[in-house]
């Protein structure tokens, strides 16, 4: 028997070992991500069934069959591209995640990152990219592994607390399924959510294996990962409030200062990073009278609470309506219903009123009462807090089968078609989030005037070159909301592409009386007035766009290239050098450091530079023919060549690499060639072609 609970669990340590390689060294094709991702999803019931094997506990059976509904109802997701909702931000365009250095993990650790301190959000983010660069399937894979495993943990959770089997199933299914929850799984910049609420559930654990255990250890570990989950996403920092109610649950006897001197380390965690919260929030908020504030944070209660049960018209953004109507009041009404039942349940039923009071604690910092966000309410805010209403649910099921059993097969009947549809709404809304066309698509759908909305889709098209519908959305955006300075900024980028200087310009200017400190807007507006050339002005937006932010990494490219430009070498290669510090895998830094170093004669590190550019992207056909050029001023025709013609395959109308070309082919007296690439930079254009034509390939009378 000893050898079979041997055998099993070094089979268990080998399926942890393969999931770890999988995870952080992924198969390079396609073909085998979806198997890949199914193995290390799947070895997390398949985990908690060896455990069944080896410790004989059949709920485990159960809690397996429960992760794999979860893992049915989330996986497609795994499909996703993308989105241009925070995503740019916090993936695409980060360019911390890039580079595993000692200095960008200081920065991540000391400094907030979007108006929030999440070092541990950003750390997964960084490893994801160290694991599978920009694959967004890979990011997406995390994000559902964790939910799978925040559903074990809950089914933990309540287990712990009501040691009652059925009760932790029917609330863990419930987590695992709904549809409420699809944001803060299928969201990549979401990872936050997922990844605070694994360290929640696991300090609520080891919370409550404190009180009935009385080990210290458990007592530190629940402070620890409470400070885990607060340097993953602030939404955590209800959570003291949440120790208070497991002590009401377990009747707890023990002194009340010795009660409250317990959740001091966590009351005073809490505040610290609510302070830091607040001193570092950037966020757009809402301006709203307070009796709105009072009747919108009522109202959006109740729809937090209706969702749970009817997850239909869900929308990406909730916005503020015009004007308070009688739904909002009977919203209002009905909210404060639920209060007067929530105290008066607190001597007569325990379980109902924690379940109830799970919600109301940990959804209150987001009704909005203190307007922190553009929005009304989120589907993500209740990731946590439904964990309370599913609480609830079981408590009803529980109910009818110990005190009304003649219908029980009815409720059975009822929660087993409300979980299948449950089921078919999140798959339905995954698909939803499947880019961000889509994604606006359907918030625009619902809620057709949201300039958040039209922007976003605006800017996804303006990436699908539909050059005509991005116009279309921002100007329907600044129609609806002219101090709306991101479609602002978007609108002058699509001029200033099409060449329409002055009304890029206008826009960015604009921009920047509303929002001074919009770095975009800065940096553009200095591409721009370099091009002019006005030097010294544009030399000074770099600069202001810089103090601001540090650590753009446009920024420092863009003024290094302007001293460039001055011929201040030094100081290009100085800002350079910083931005690849921040981000080494920029690929246009490369290579306009190669230019510099070229310039200064330092052919081996230009070539260094261009090499590595070329690496980075391969498709790069400036950083070819760039180097190409630096070959032939070296002597090395023959290398010269070959960048050349790699430059022409990529572009195939790239006139200035055929002239080159041709004359390297001059160089290696091969003038039958030379002429041909000539001729063909003449046709394209490239007018300095006609002197060597004329040089070499017309024949002297």
């Amino acid at each position: 028997m000893k050898g079979k609970v041997f055998d099993k669990t070094i089979l268990s340590y080998v399926i942890i070992a393969i999931d770890l390689l999988l995870y952080l060294f992924p198969f390079d094709s396609d073909k085998y991500f979806w198997p890949v991702s199914a193995f290390i999803l799947l070895s997390i019931p398949a985990l908690v069934i060896l455990i069944n094997y080896t410790t004989k506990n059949k709920n485990n059976l159960w809690l397996a069959g429960i992760l794999i509904i979860s893992i049915f109802s989330f996986m497609p997701s795994l499909a996703n591209a993308f989105t241009n909702w925070d995503d740019p931000d916090y993936v695409l365009n980060n360019p911390f995640i890039r580079n595993f250095s000692f200095e960008n993990l200081k920065i991540i650790f000391t400094e907030p990152y979007m108006g929030l301190y999440q070092p541990l959000s950003i750390l997964s983010l960084m490893i994801d990219y160290f694991s599978a660069n920009l694959n967004p399937g890979h990011f997406h894979l995390t994000n559902v592994f964790l939910h799978i495993v925040n559903t074990l943990l809950v089914y933990r959770l309540i287990e712990k607390l009501f040691s009652n089997n059925k009760l932790a199933i029917i609330t863990a299914v419930l987590f695992g399924i709904h549809p409420l929850h699809v944001e803060s799984v299928t969201w990549i910049t979401e990872r936050k959510d997922v990844l605070f609420s694994l360290f929640f559930l696991l300090s609520l654990i080891q919370y409550i294996s404190f009180v009935k255990e009385k080990r210290n250890i458990r007592y530190i570990l629940a402070i620890l990962f409470f400070l885990a989950s607060l340097m993953s996403k602030p939404q955590g920092v209800m959570l003291f409030a949440s120790l208070f109610l497991i002590d009401y649950l377990f009747s707890r006897k023990n002194n009340l200062k010795i009660l409250l001197g317990e959740k001091l380390p966590f009351i005073l965690i809490a505040l610290f990073f609510g302070f830091l919260t607040l001193y570092f929030s950037a966020g757009k908020t809402q301006s709203v009278d307070f009796f709105s504030r009072i009747i919108l944070s009522g109202y959006t209660f109740a729809i937090y609470l209706i969702k749970i049960f009817f997850p239909l018209g869900l929308s990406a953004i909730y916005p503020y309506p015009q004007s308070i109507s009688v739904i909002h009041y009977l919203g209002f009404i009905f909210s404060v219903c639920v209060m007067v039942f929530a105290f008066i349940s607190f001597k007569k039923n325990k379980n109902i009123t924690f379940g109830l009071w799970f919600f109301i604690l940990n959804i209150v910092l987001f009704l909005q009462f203190l307007p922190n966000t553009y929005v009304l309410m989120a589907d993500r805010y209740s990731y946590i807090p439904s964990i309370g209403v599913f609480i609830l649910i079981a408590l009803l099921y529980n109910y009818i089968e110990t005190k009304r059993a003649k219908y029980i097969k009815s409720l059975r009947f009822v929660y087993f078609i409300w979980f299948i549809l449950l089921v078919i709404l999140s798959i339905a809304r995954e698909n939803i989030w499947k880019d961000s066309i889509s994604l606006w698509n359907d918030t625009l759908e619902k809620y057709p005037d949201i300039p958040e909305a039209l922007n976003n889709r605006g800017y996804a098209y303006f990436e699908q070159n539909n050059t005509k519908k991005a116009m279309a959305d921002f100007n329907r955006t600044l129609k609806i909301n002219p101090e709306f300075s991101y479609a602002l900024v978007n609108r002058g980028t699509l001029f200033f592409n099409e060449g329409k200087d002055d009304k890029a310009l206008r826009d960015y200017n604009k921009a920047l009386q509303i929002f001074p400190g919009h770095v975009n807007a800065l940096i553009n507006k200095g591409i721009i007035l370099r091009k002019q050339p006005k030097a010294q002005e544009a030399l000074s937006i770099f600069n202001k766009a810089l103090n601001i932010n540090p650590y753009s990494v446009e920024a420092l490219t863009s003024r290094g290239t302007l001293h460039s430009d001055l011929k201040e070498f030094d100081k290009a290669i100085s800002d350079y050098n910083r931005a690849i510090a921040i981000d080494n895998k920029n690929a246009l830094t490369y290579s306009n450091r190669g230019l510099v170093y070229a310039r200064q004669g330092n052919s081996l590190a230009a070539i260094s530079d261009f090499t590595t550019c070329i690496s980075l992207d391969p498709d790069f056909a400036d950083a070819y023919s760039n180097r190409g050029f630096t070959y032939y001023k070296s002597g090395s025709y023959y290398q010269a060549i070959s960048d050349f013609s790699q430059a022409i395959i990529i572009k195939p109308d790239f006139a200035t690499a055929f002239m080159n070309r041709g004359r390297a082919y001059i160089k290696i007296n091969n003038r039958n060639k030379a002429c041909y690439d000539f001729n063909k930079a003449n046709s394209l254009g490239l007018k300095a072609a006609q002197n060597e034509i004329k040089k070499y390939c017309l024949q002297a009378k």
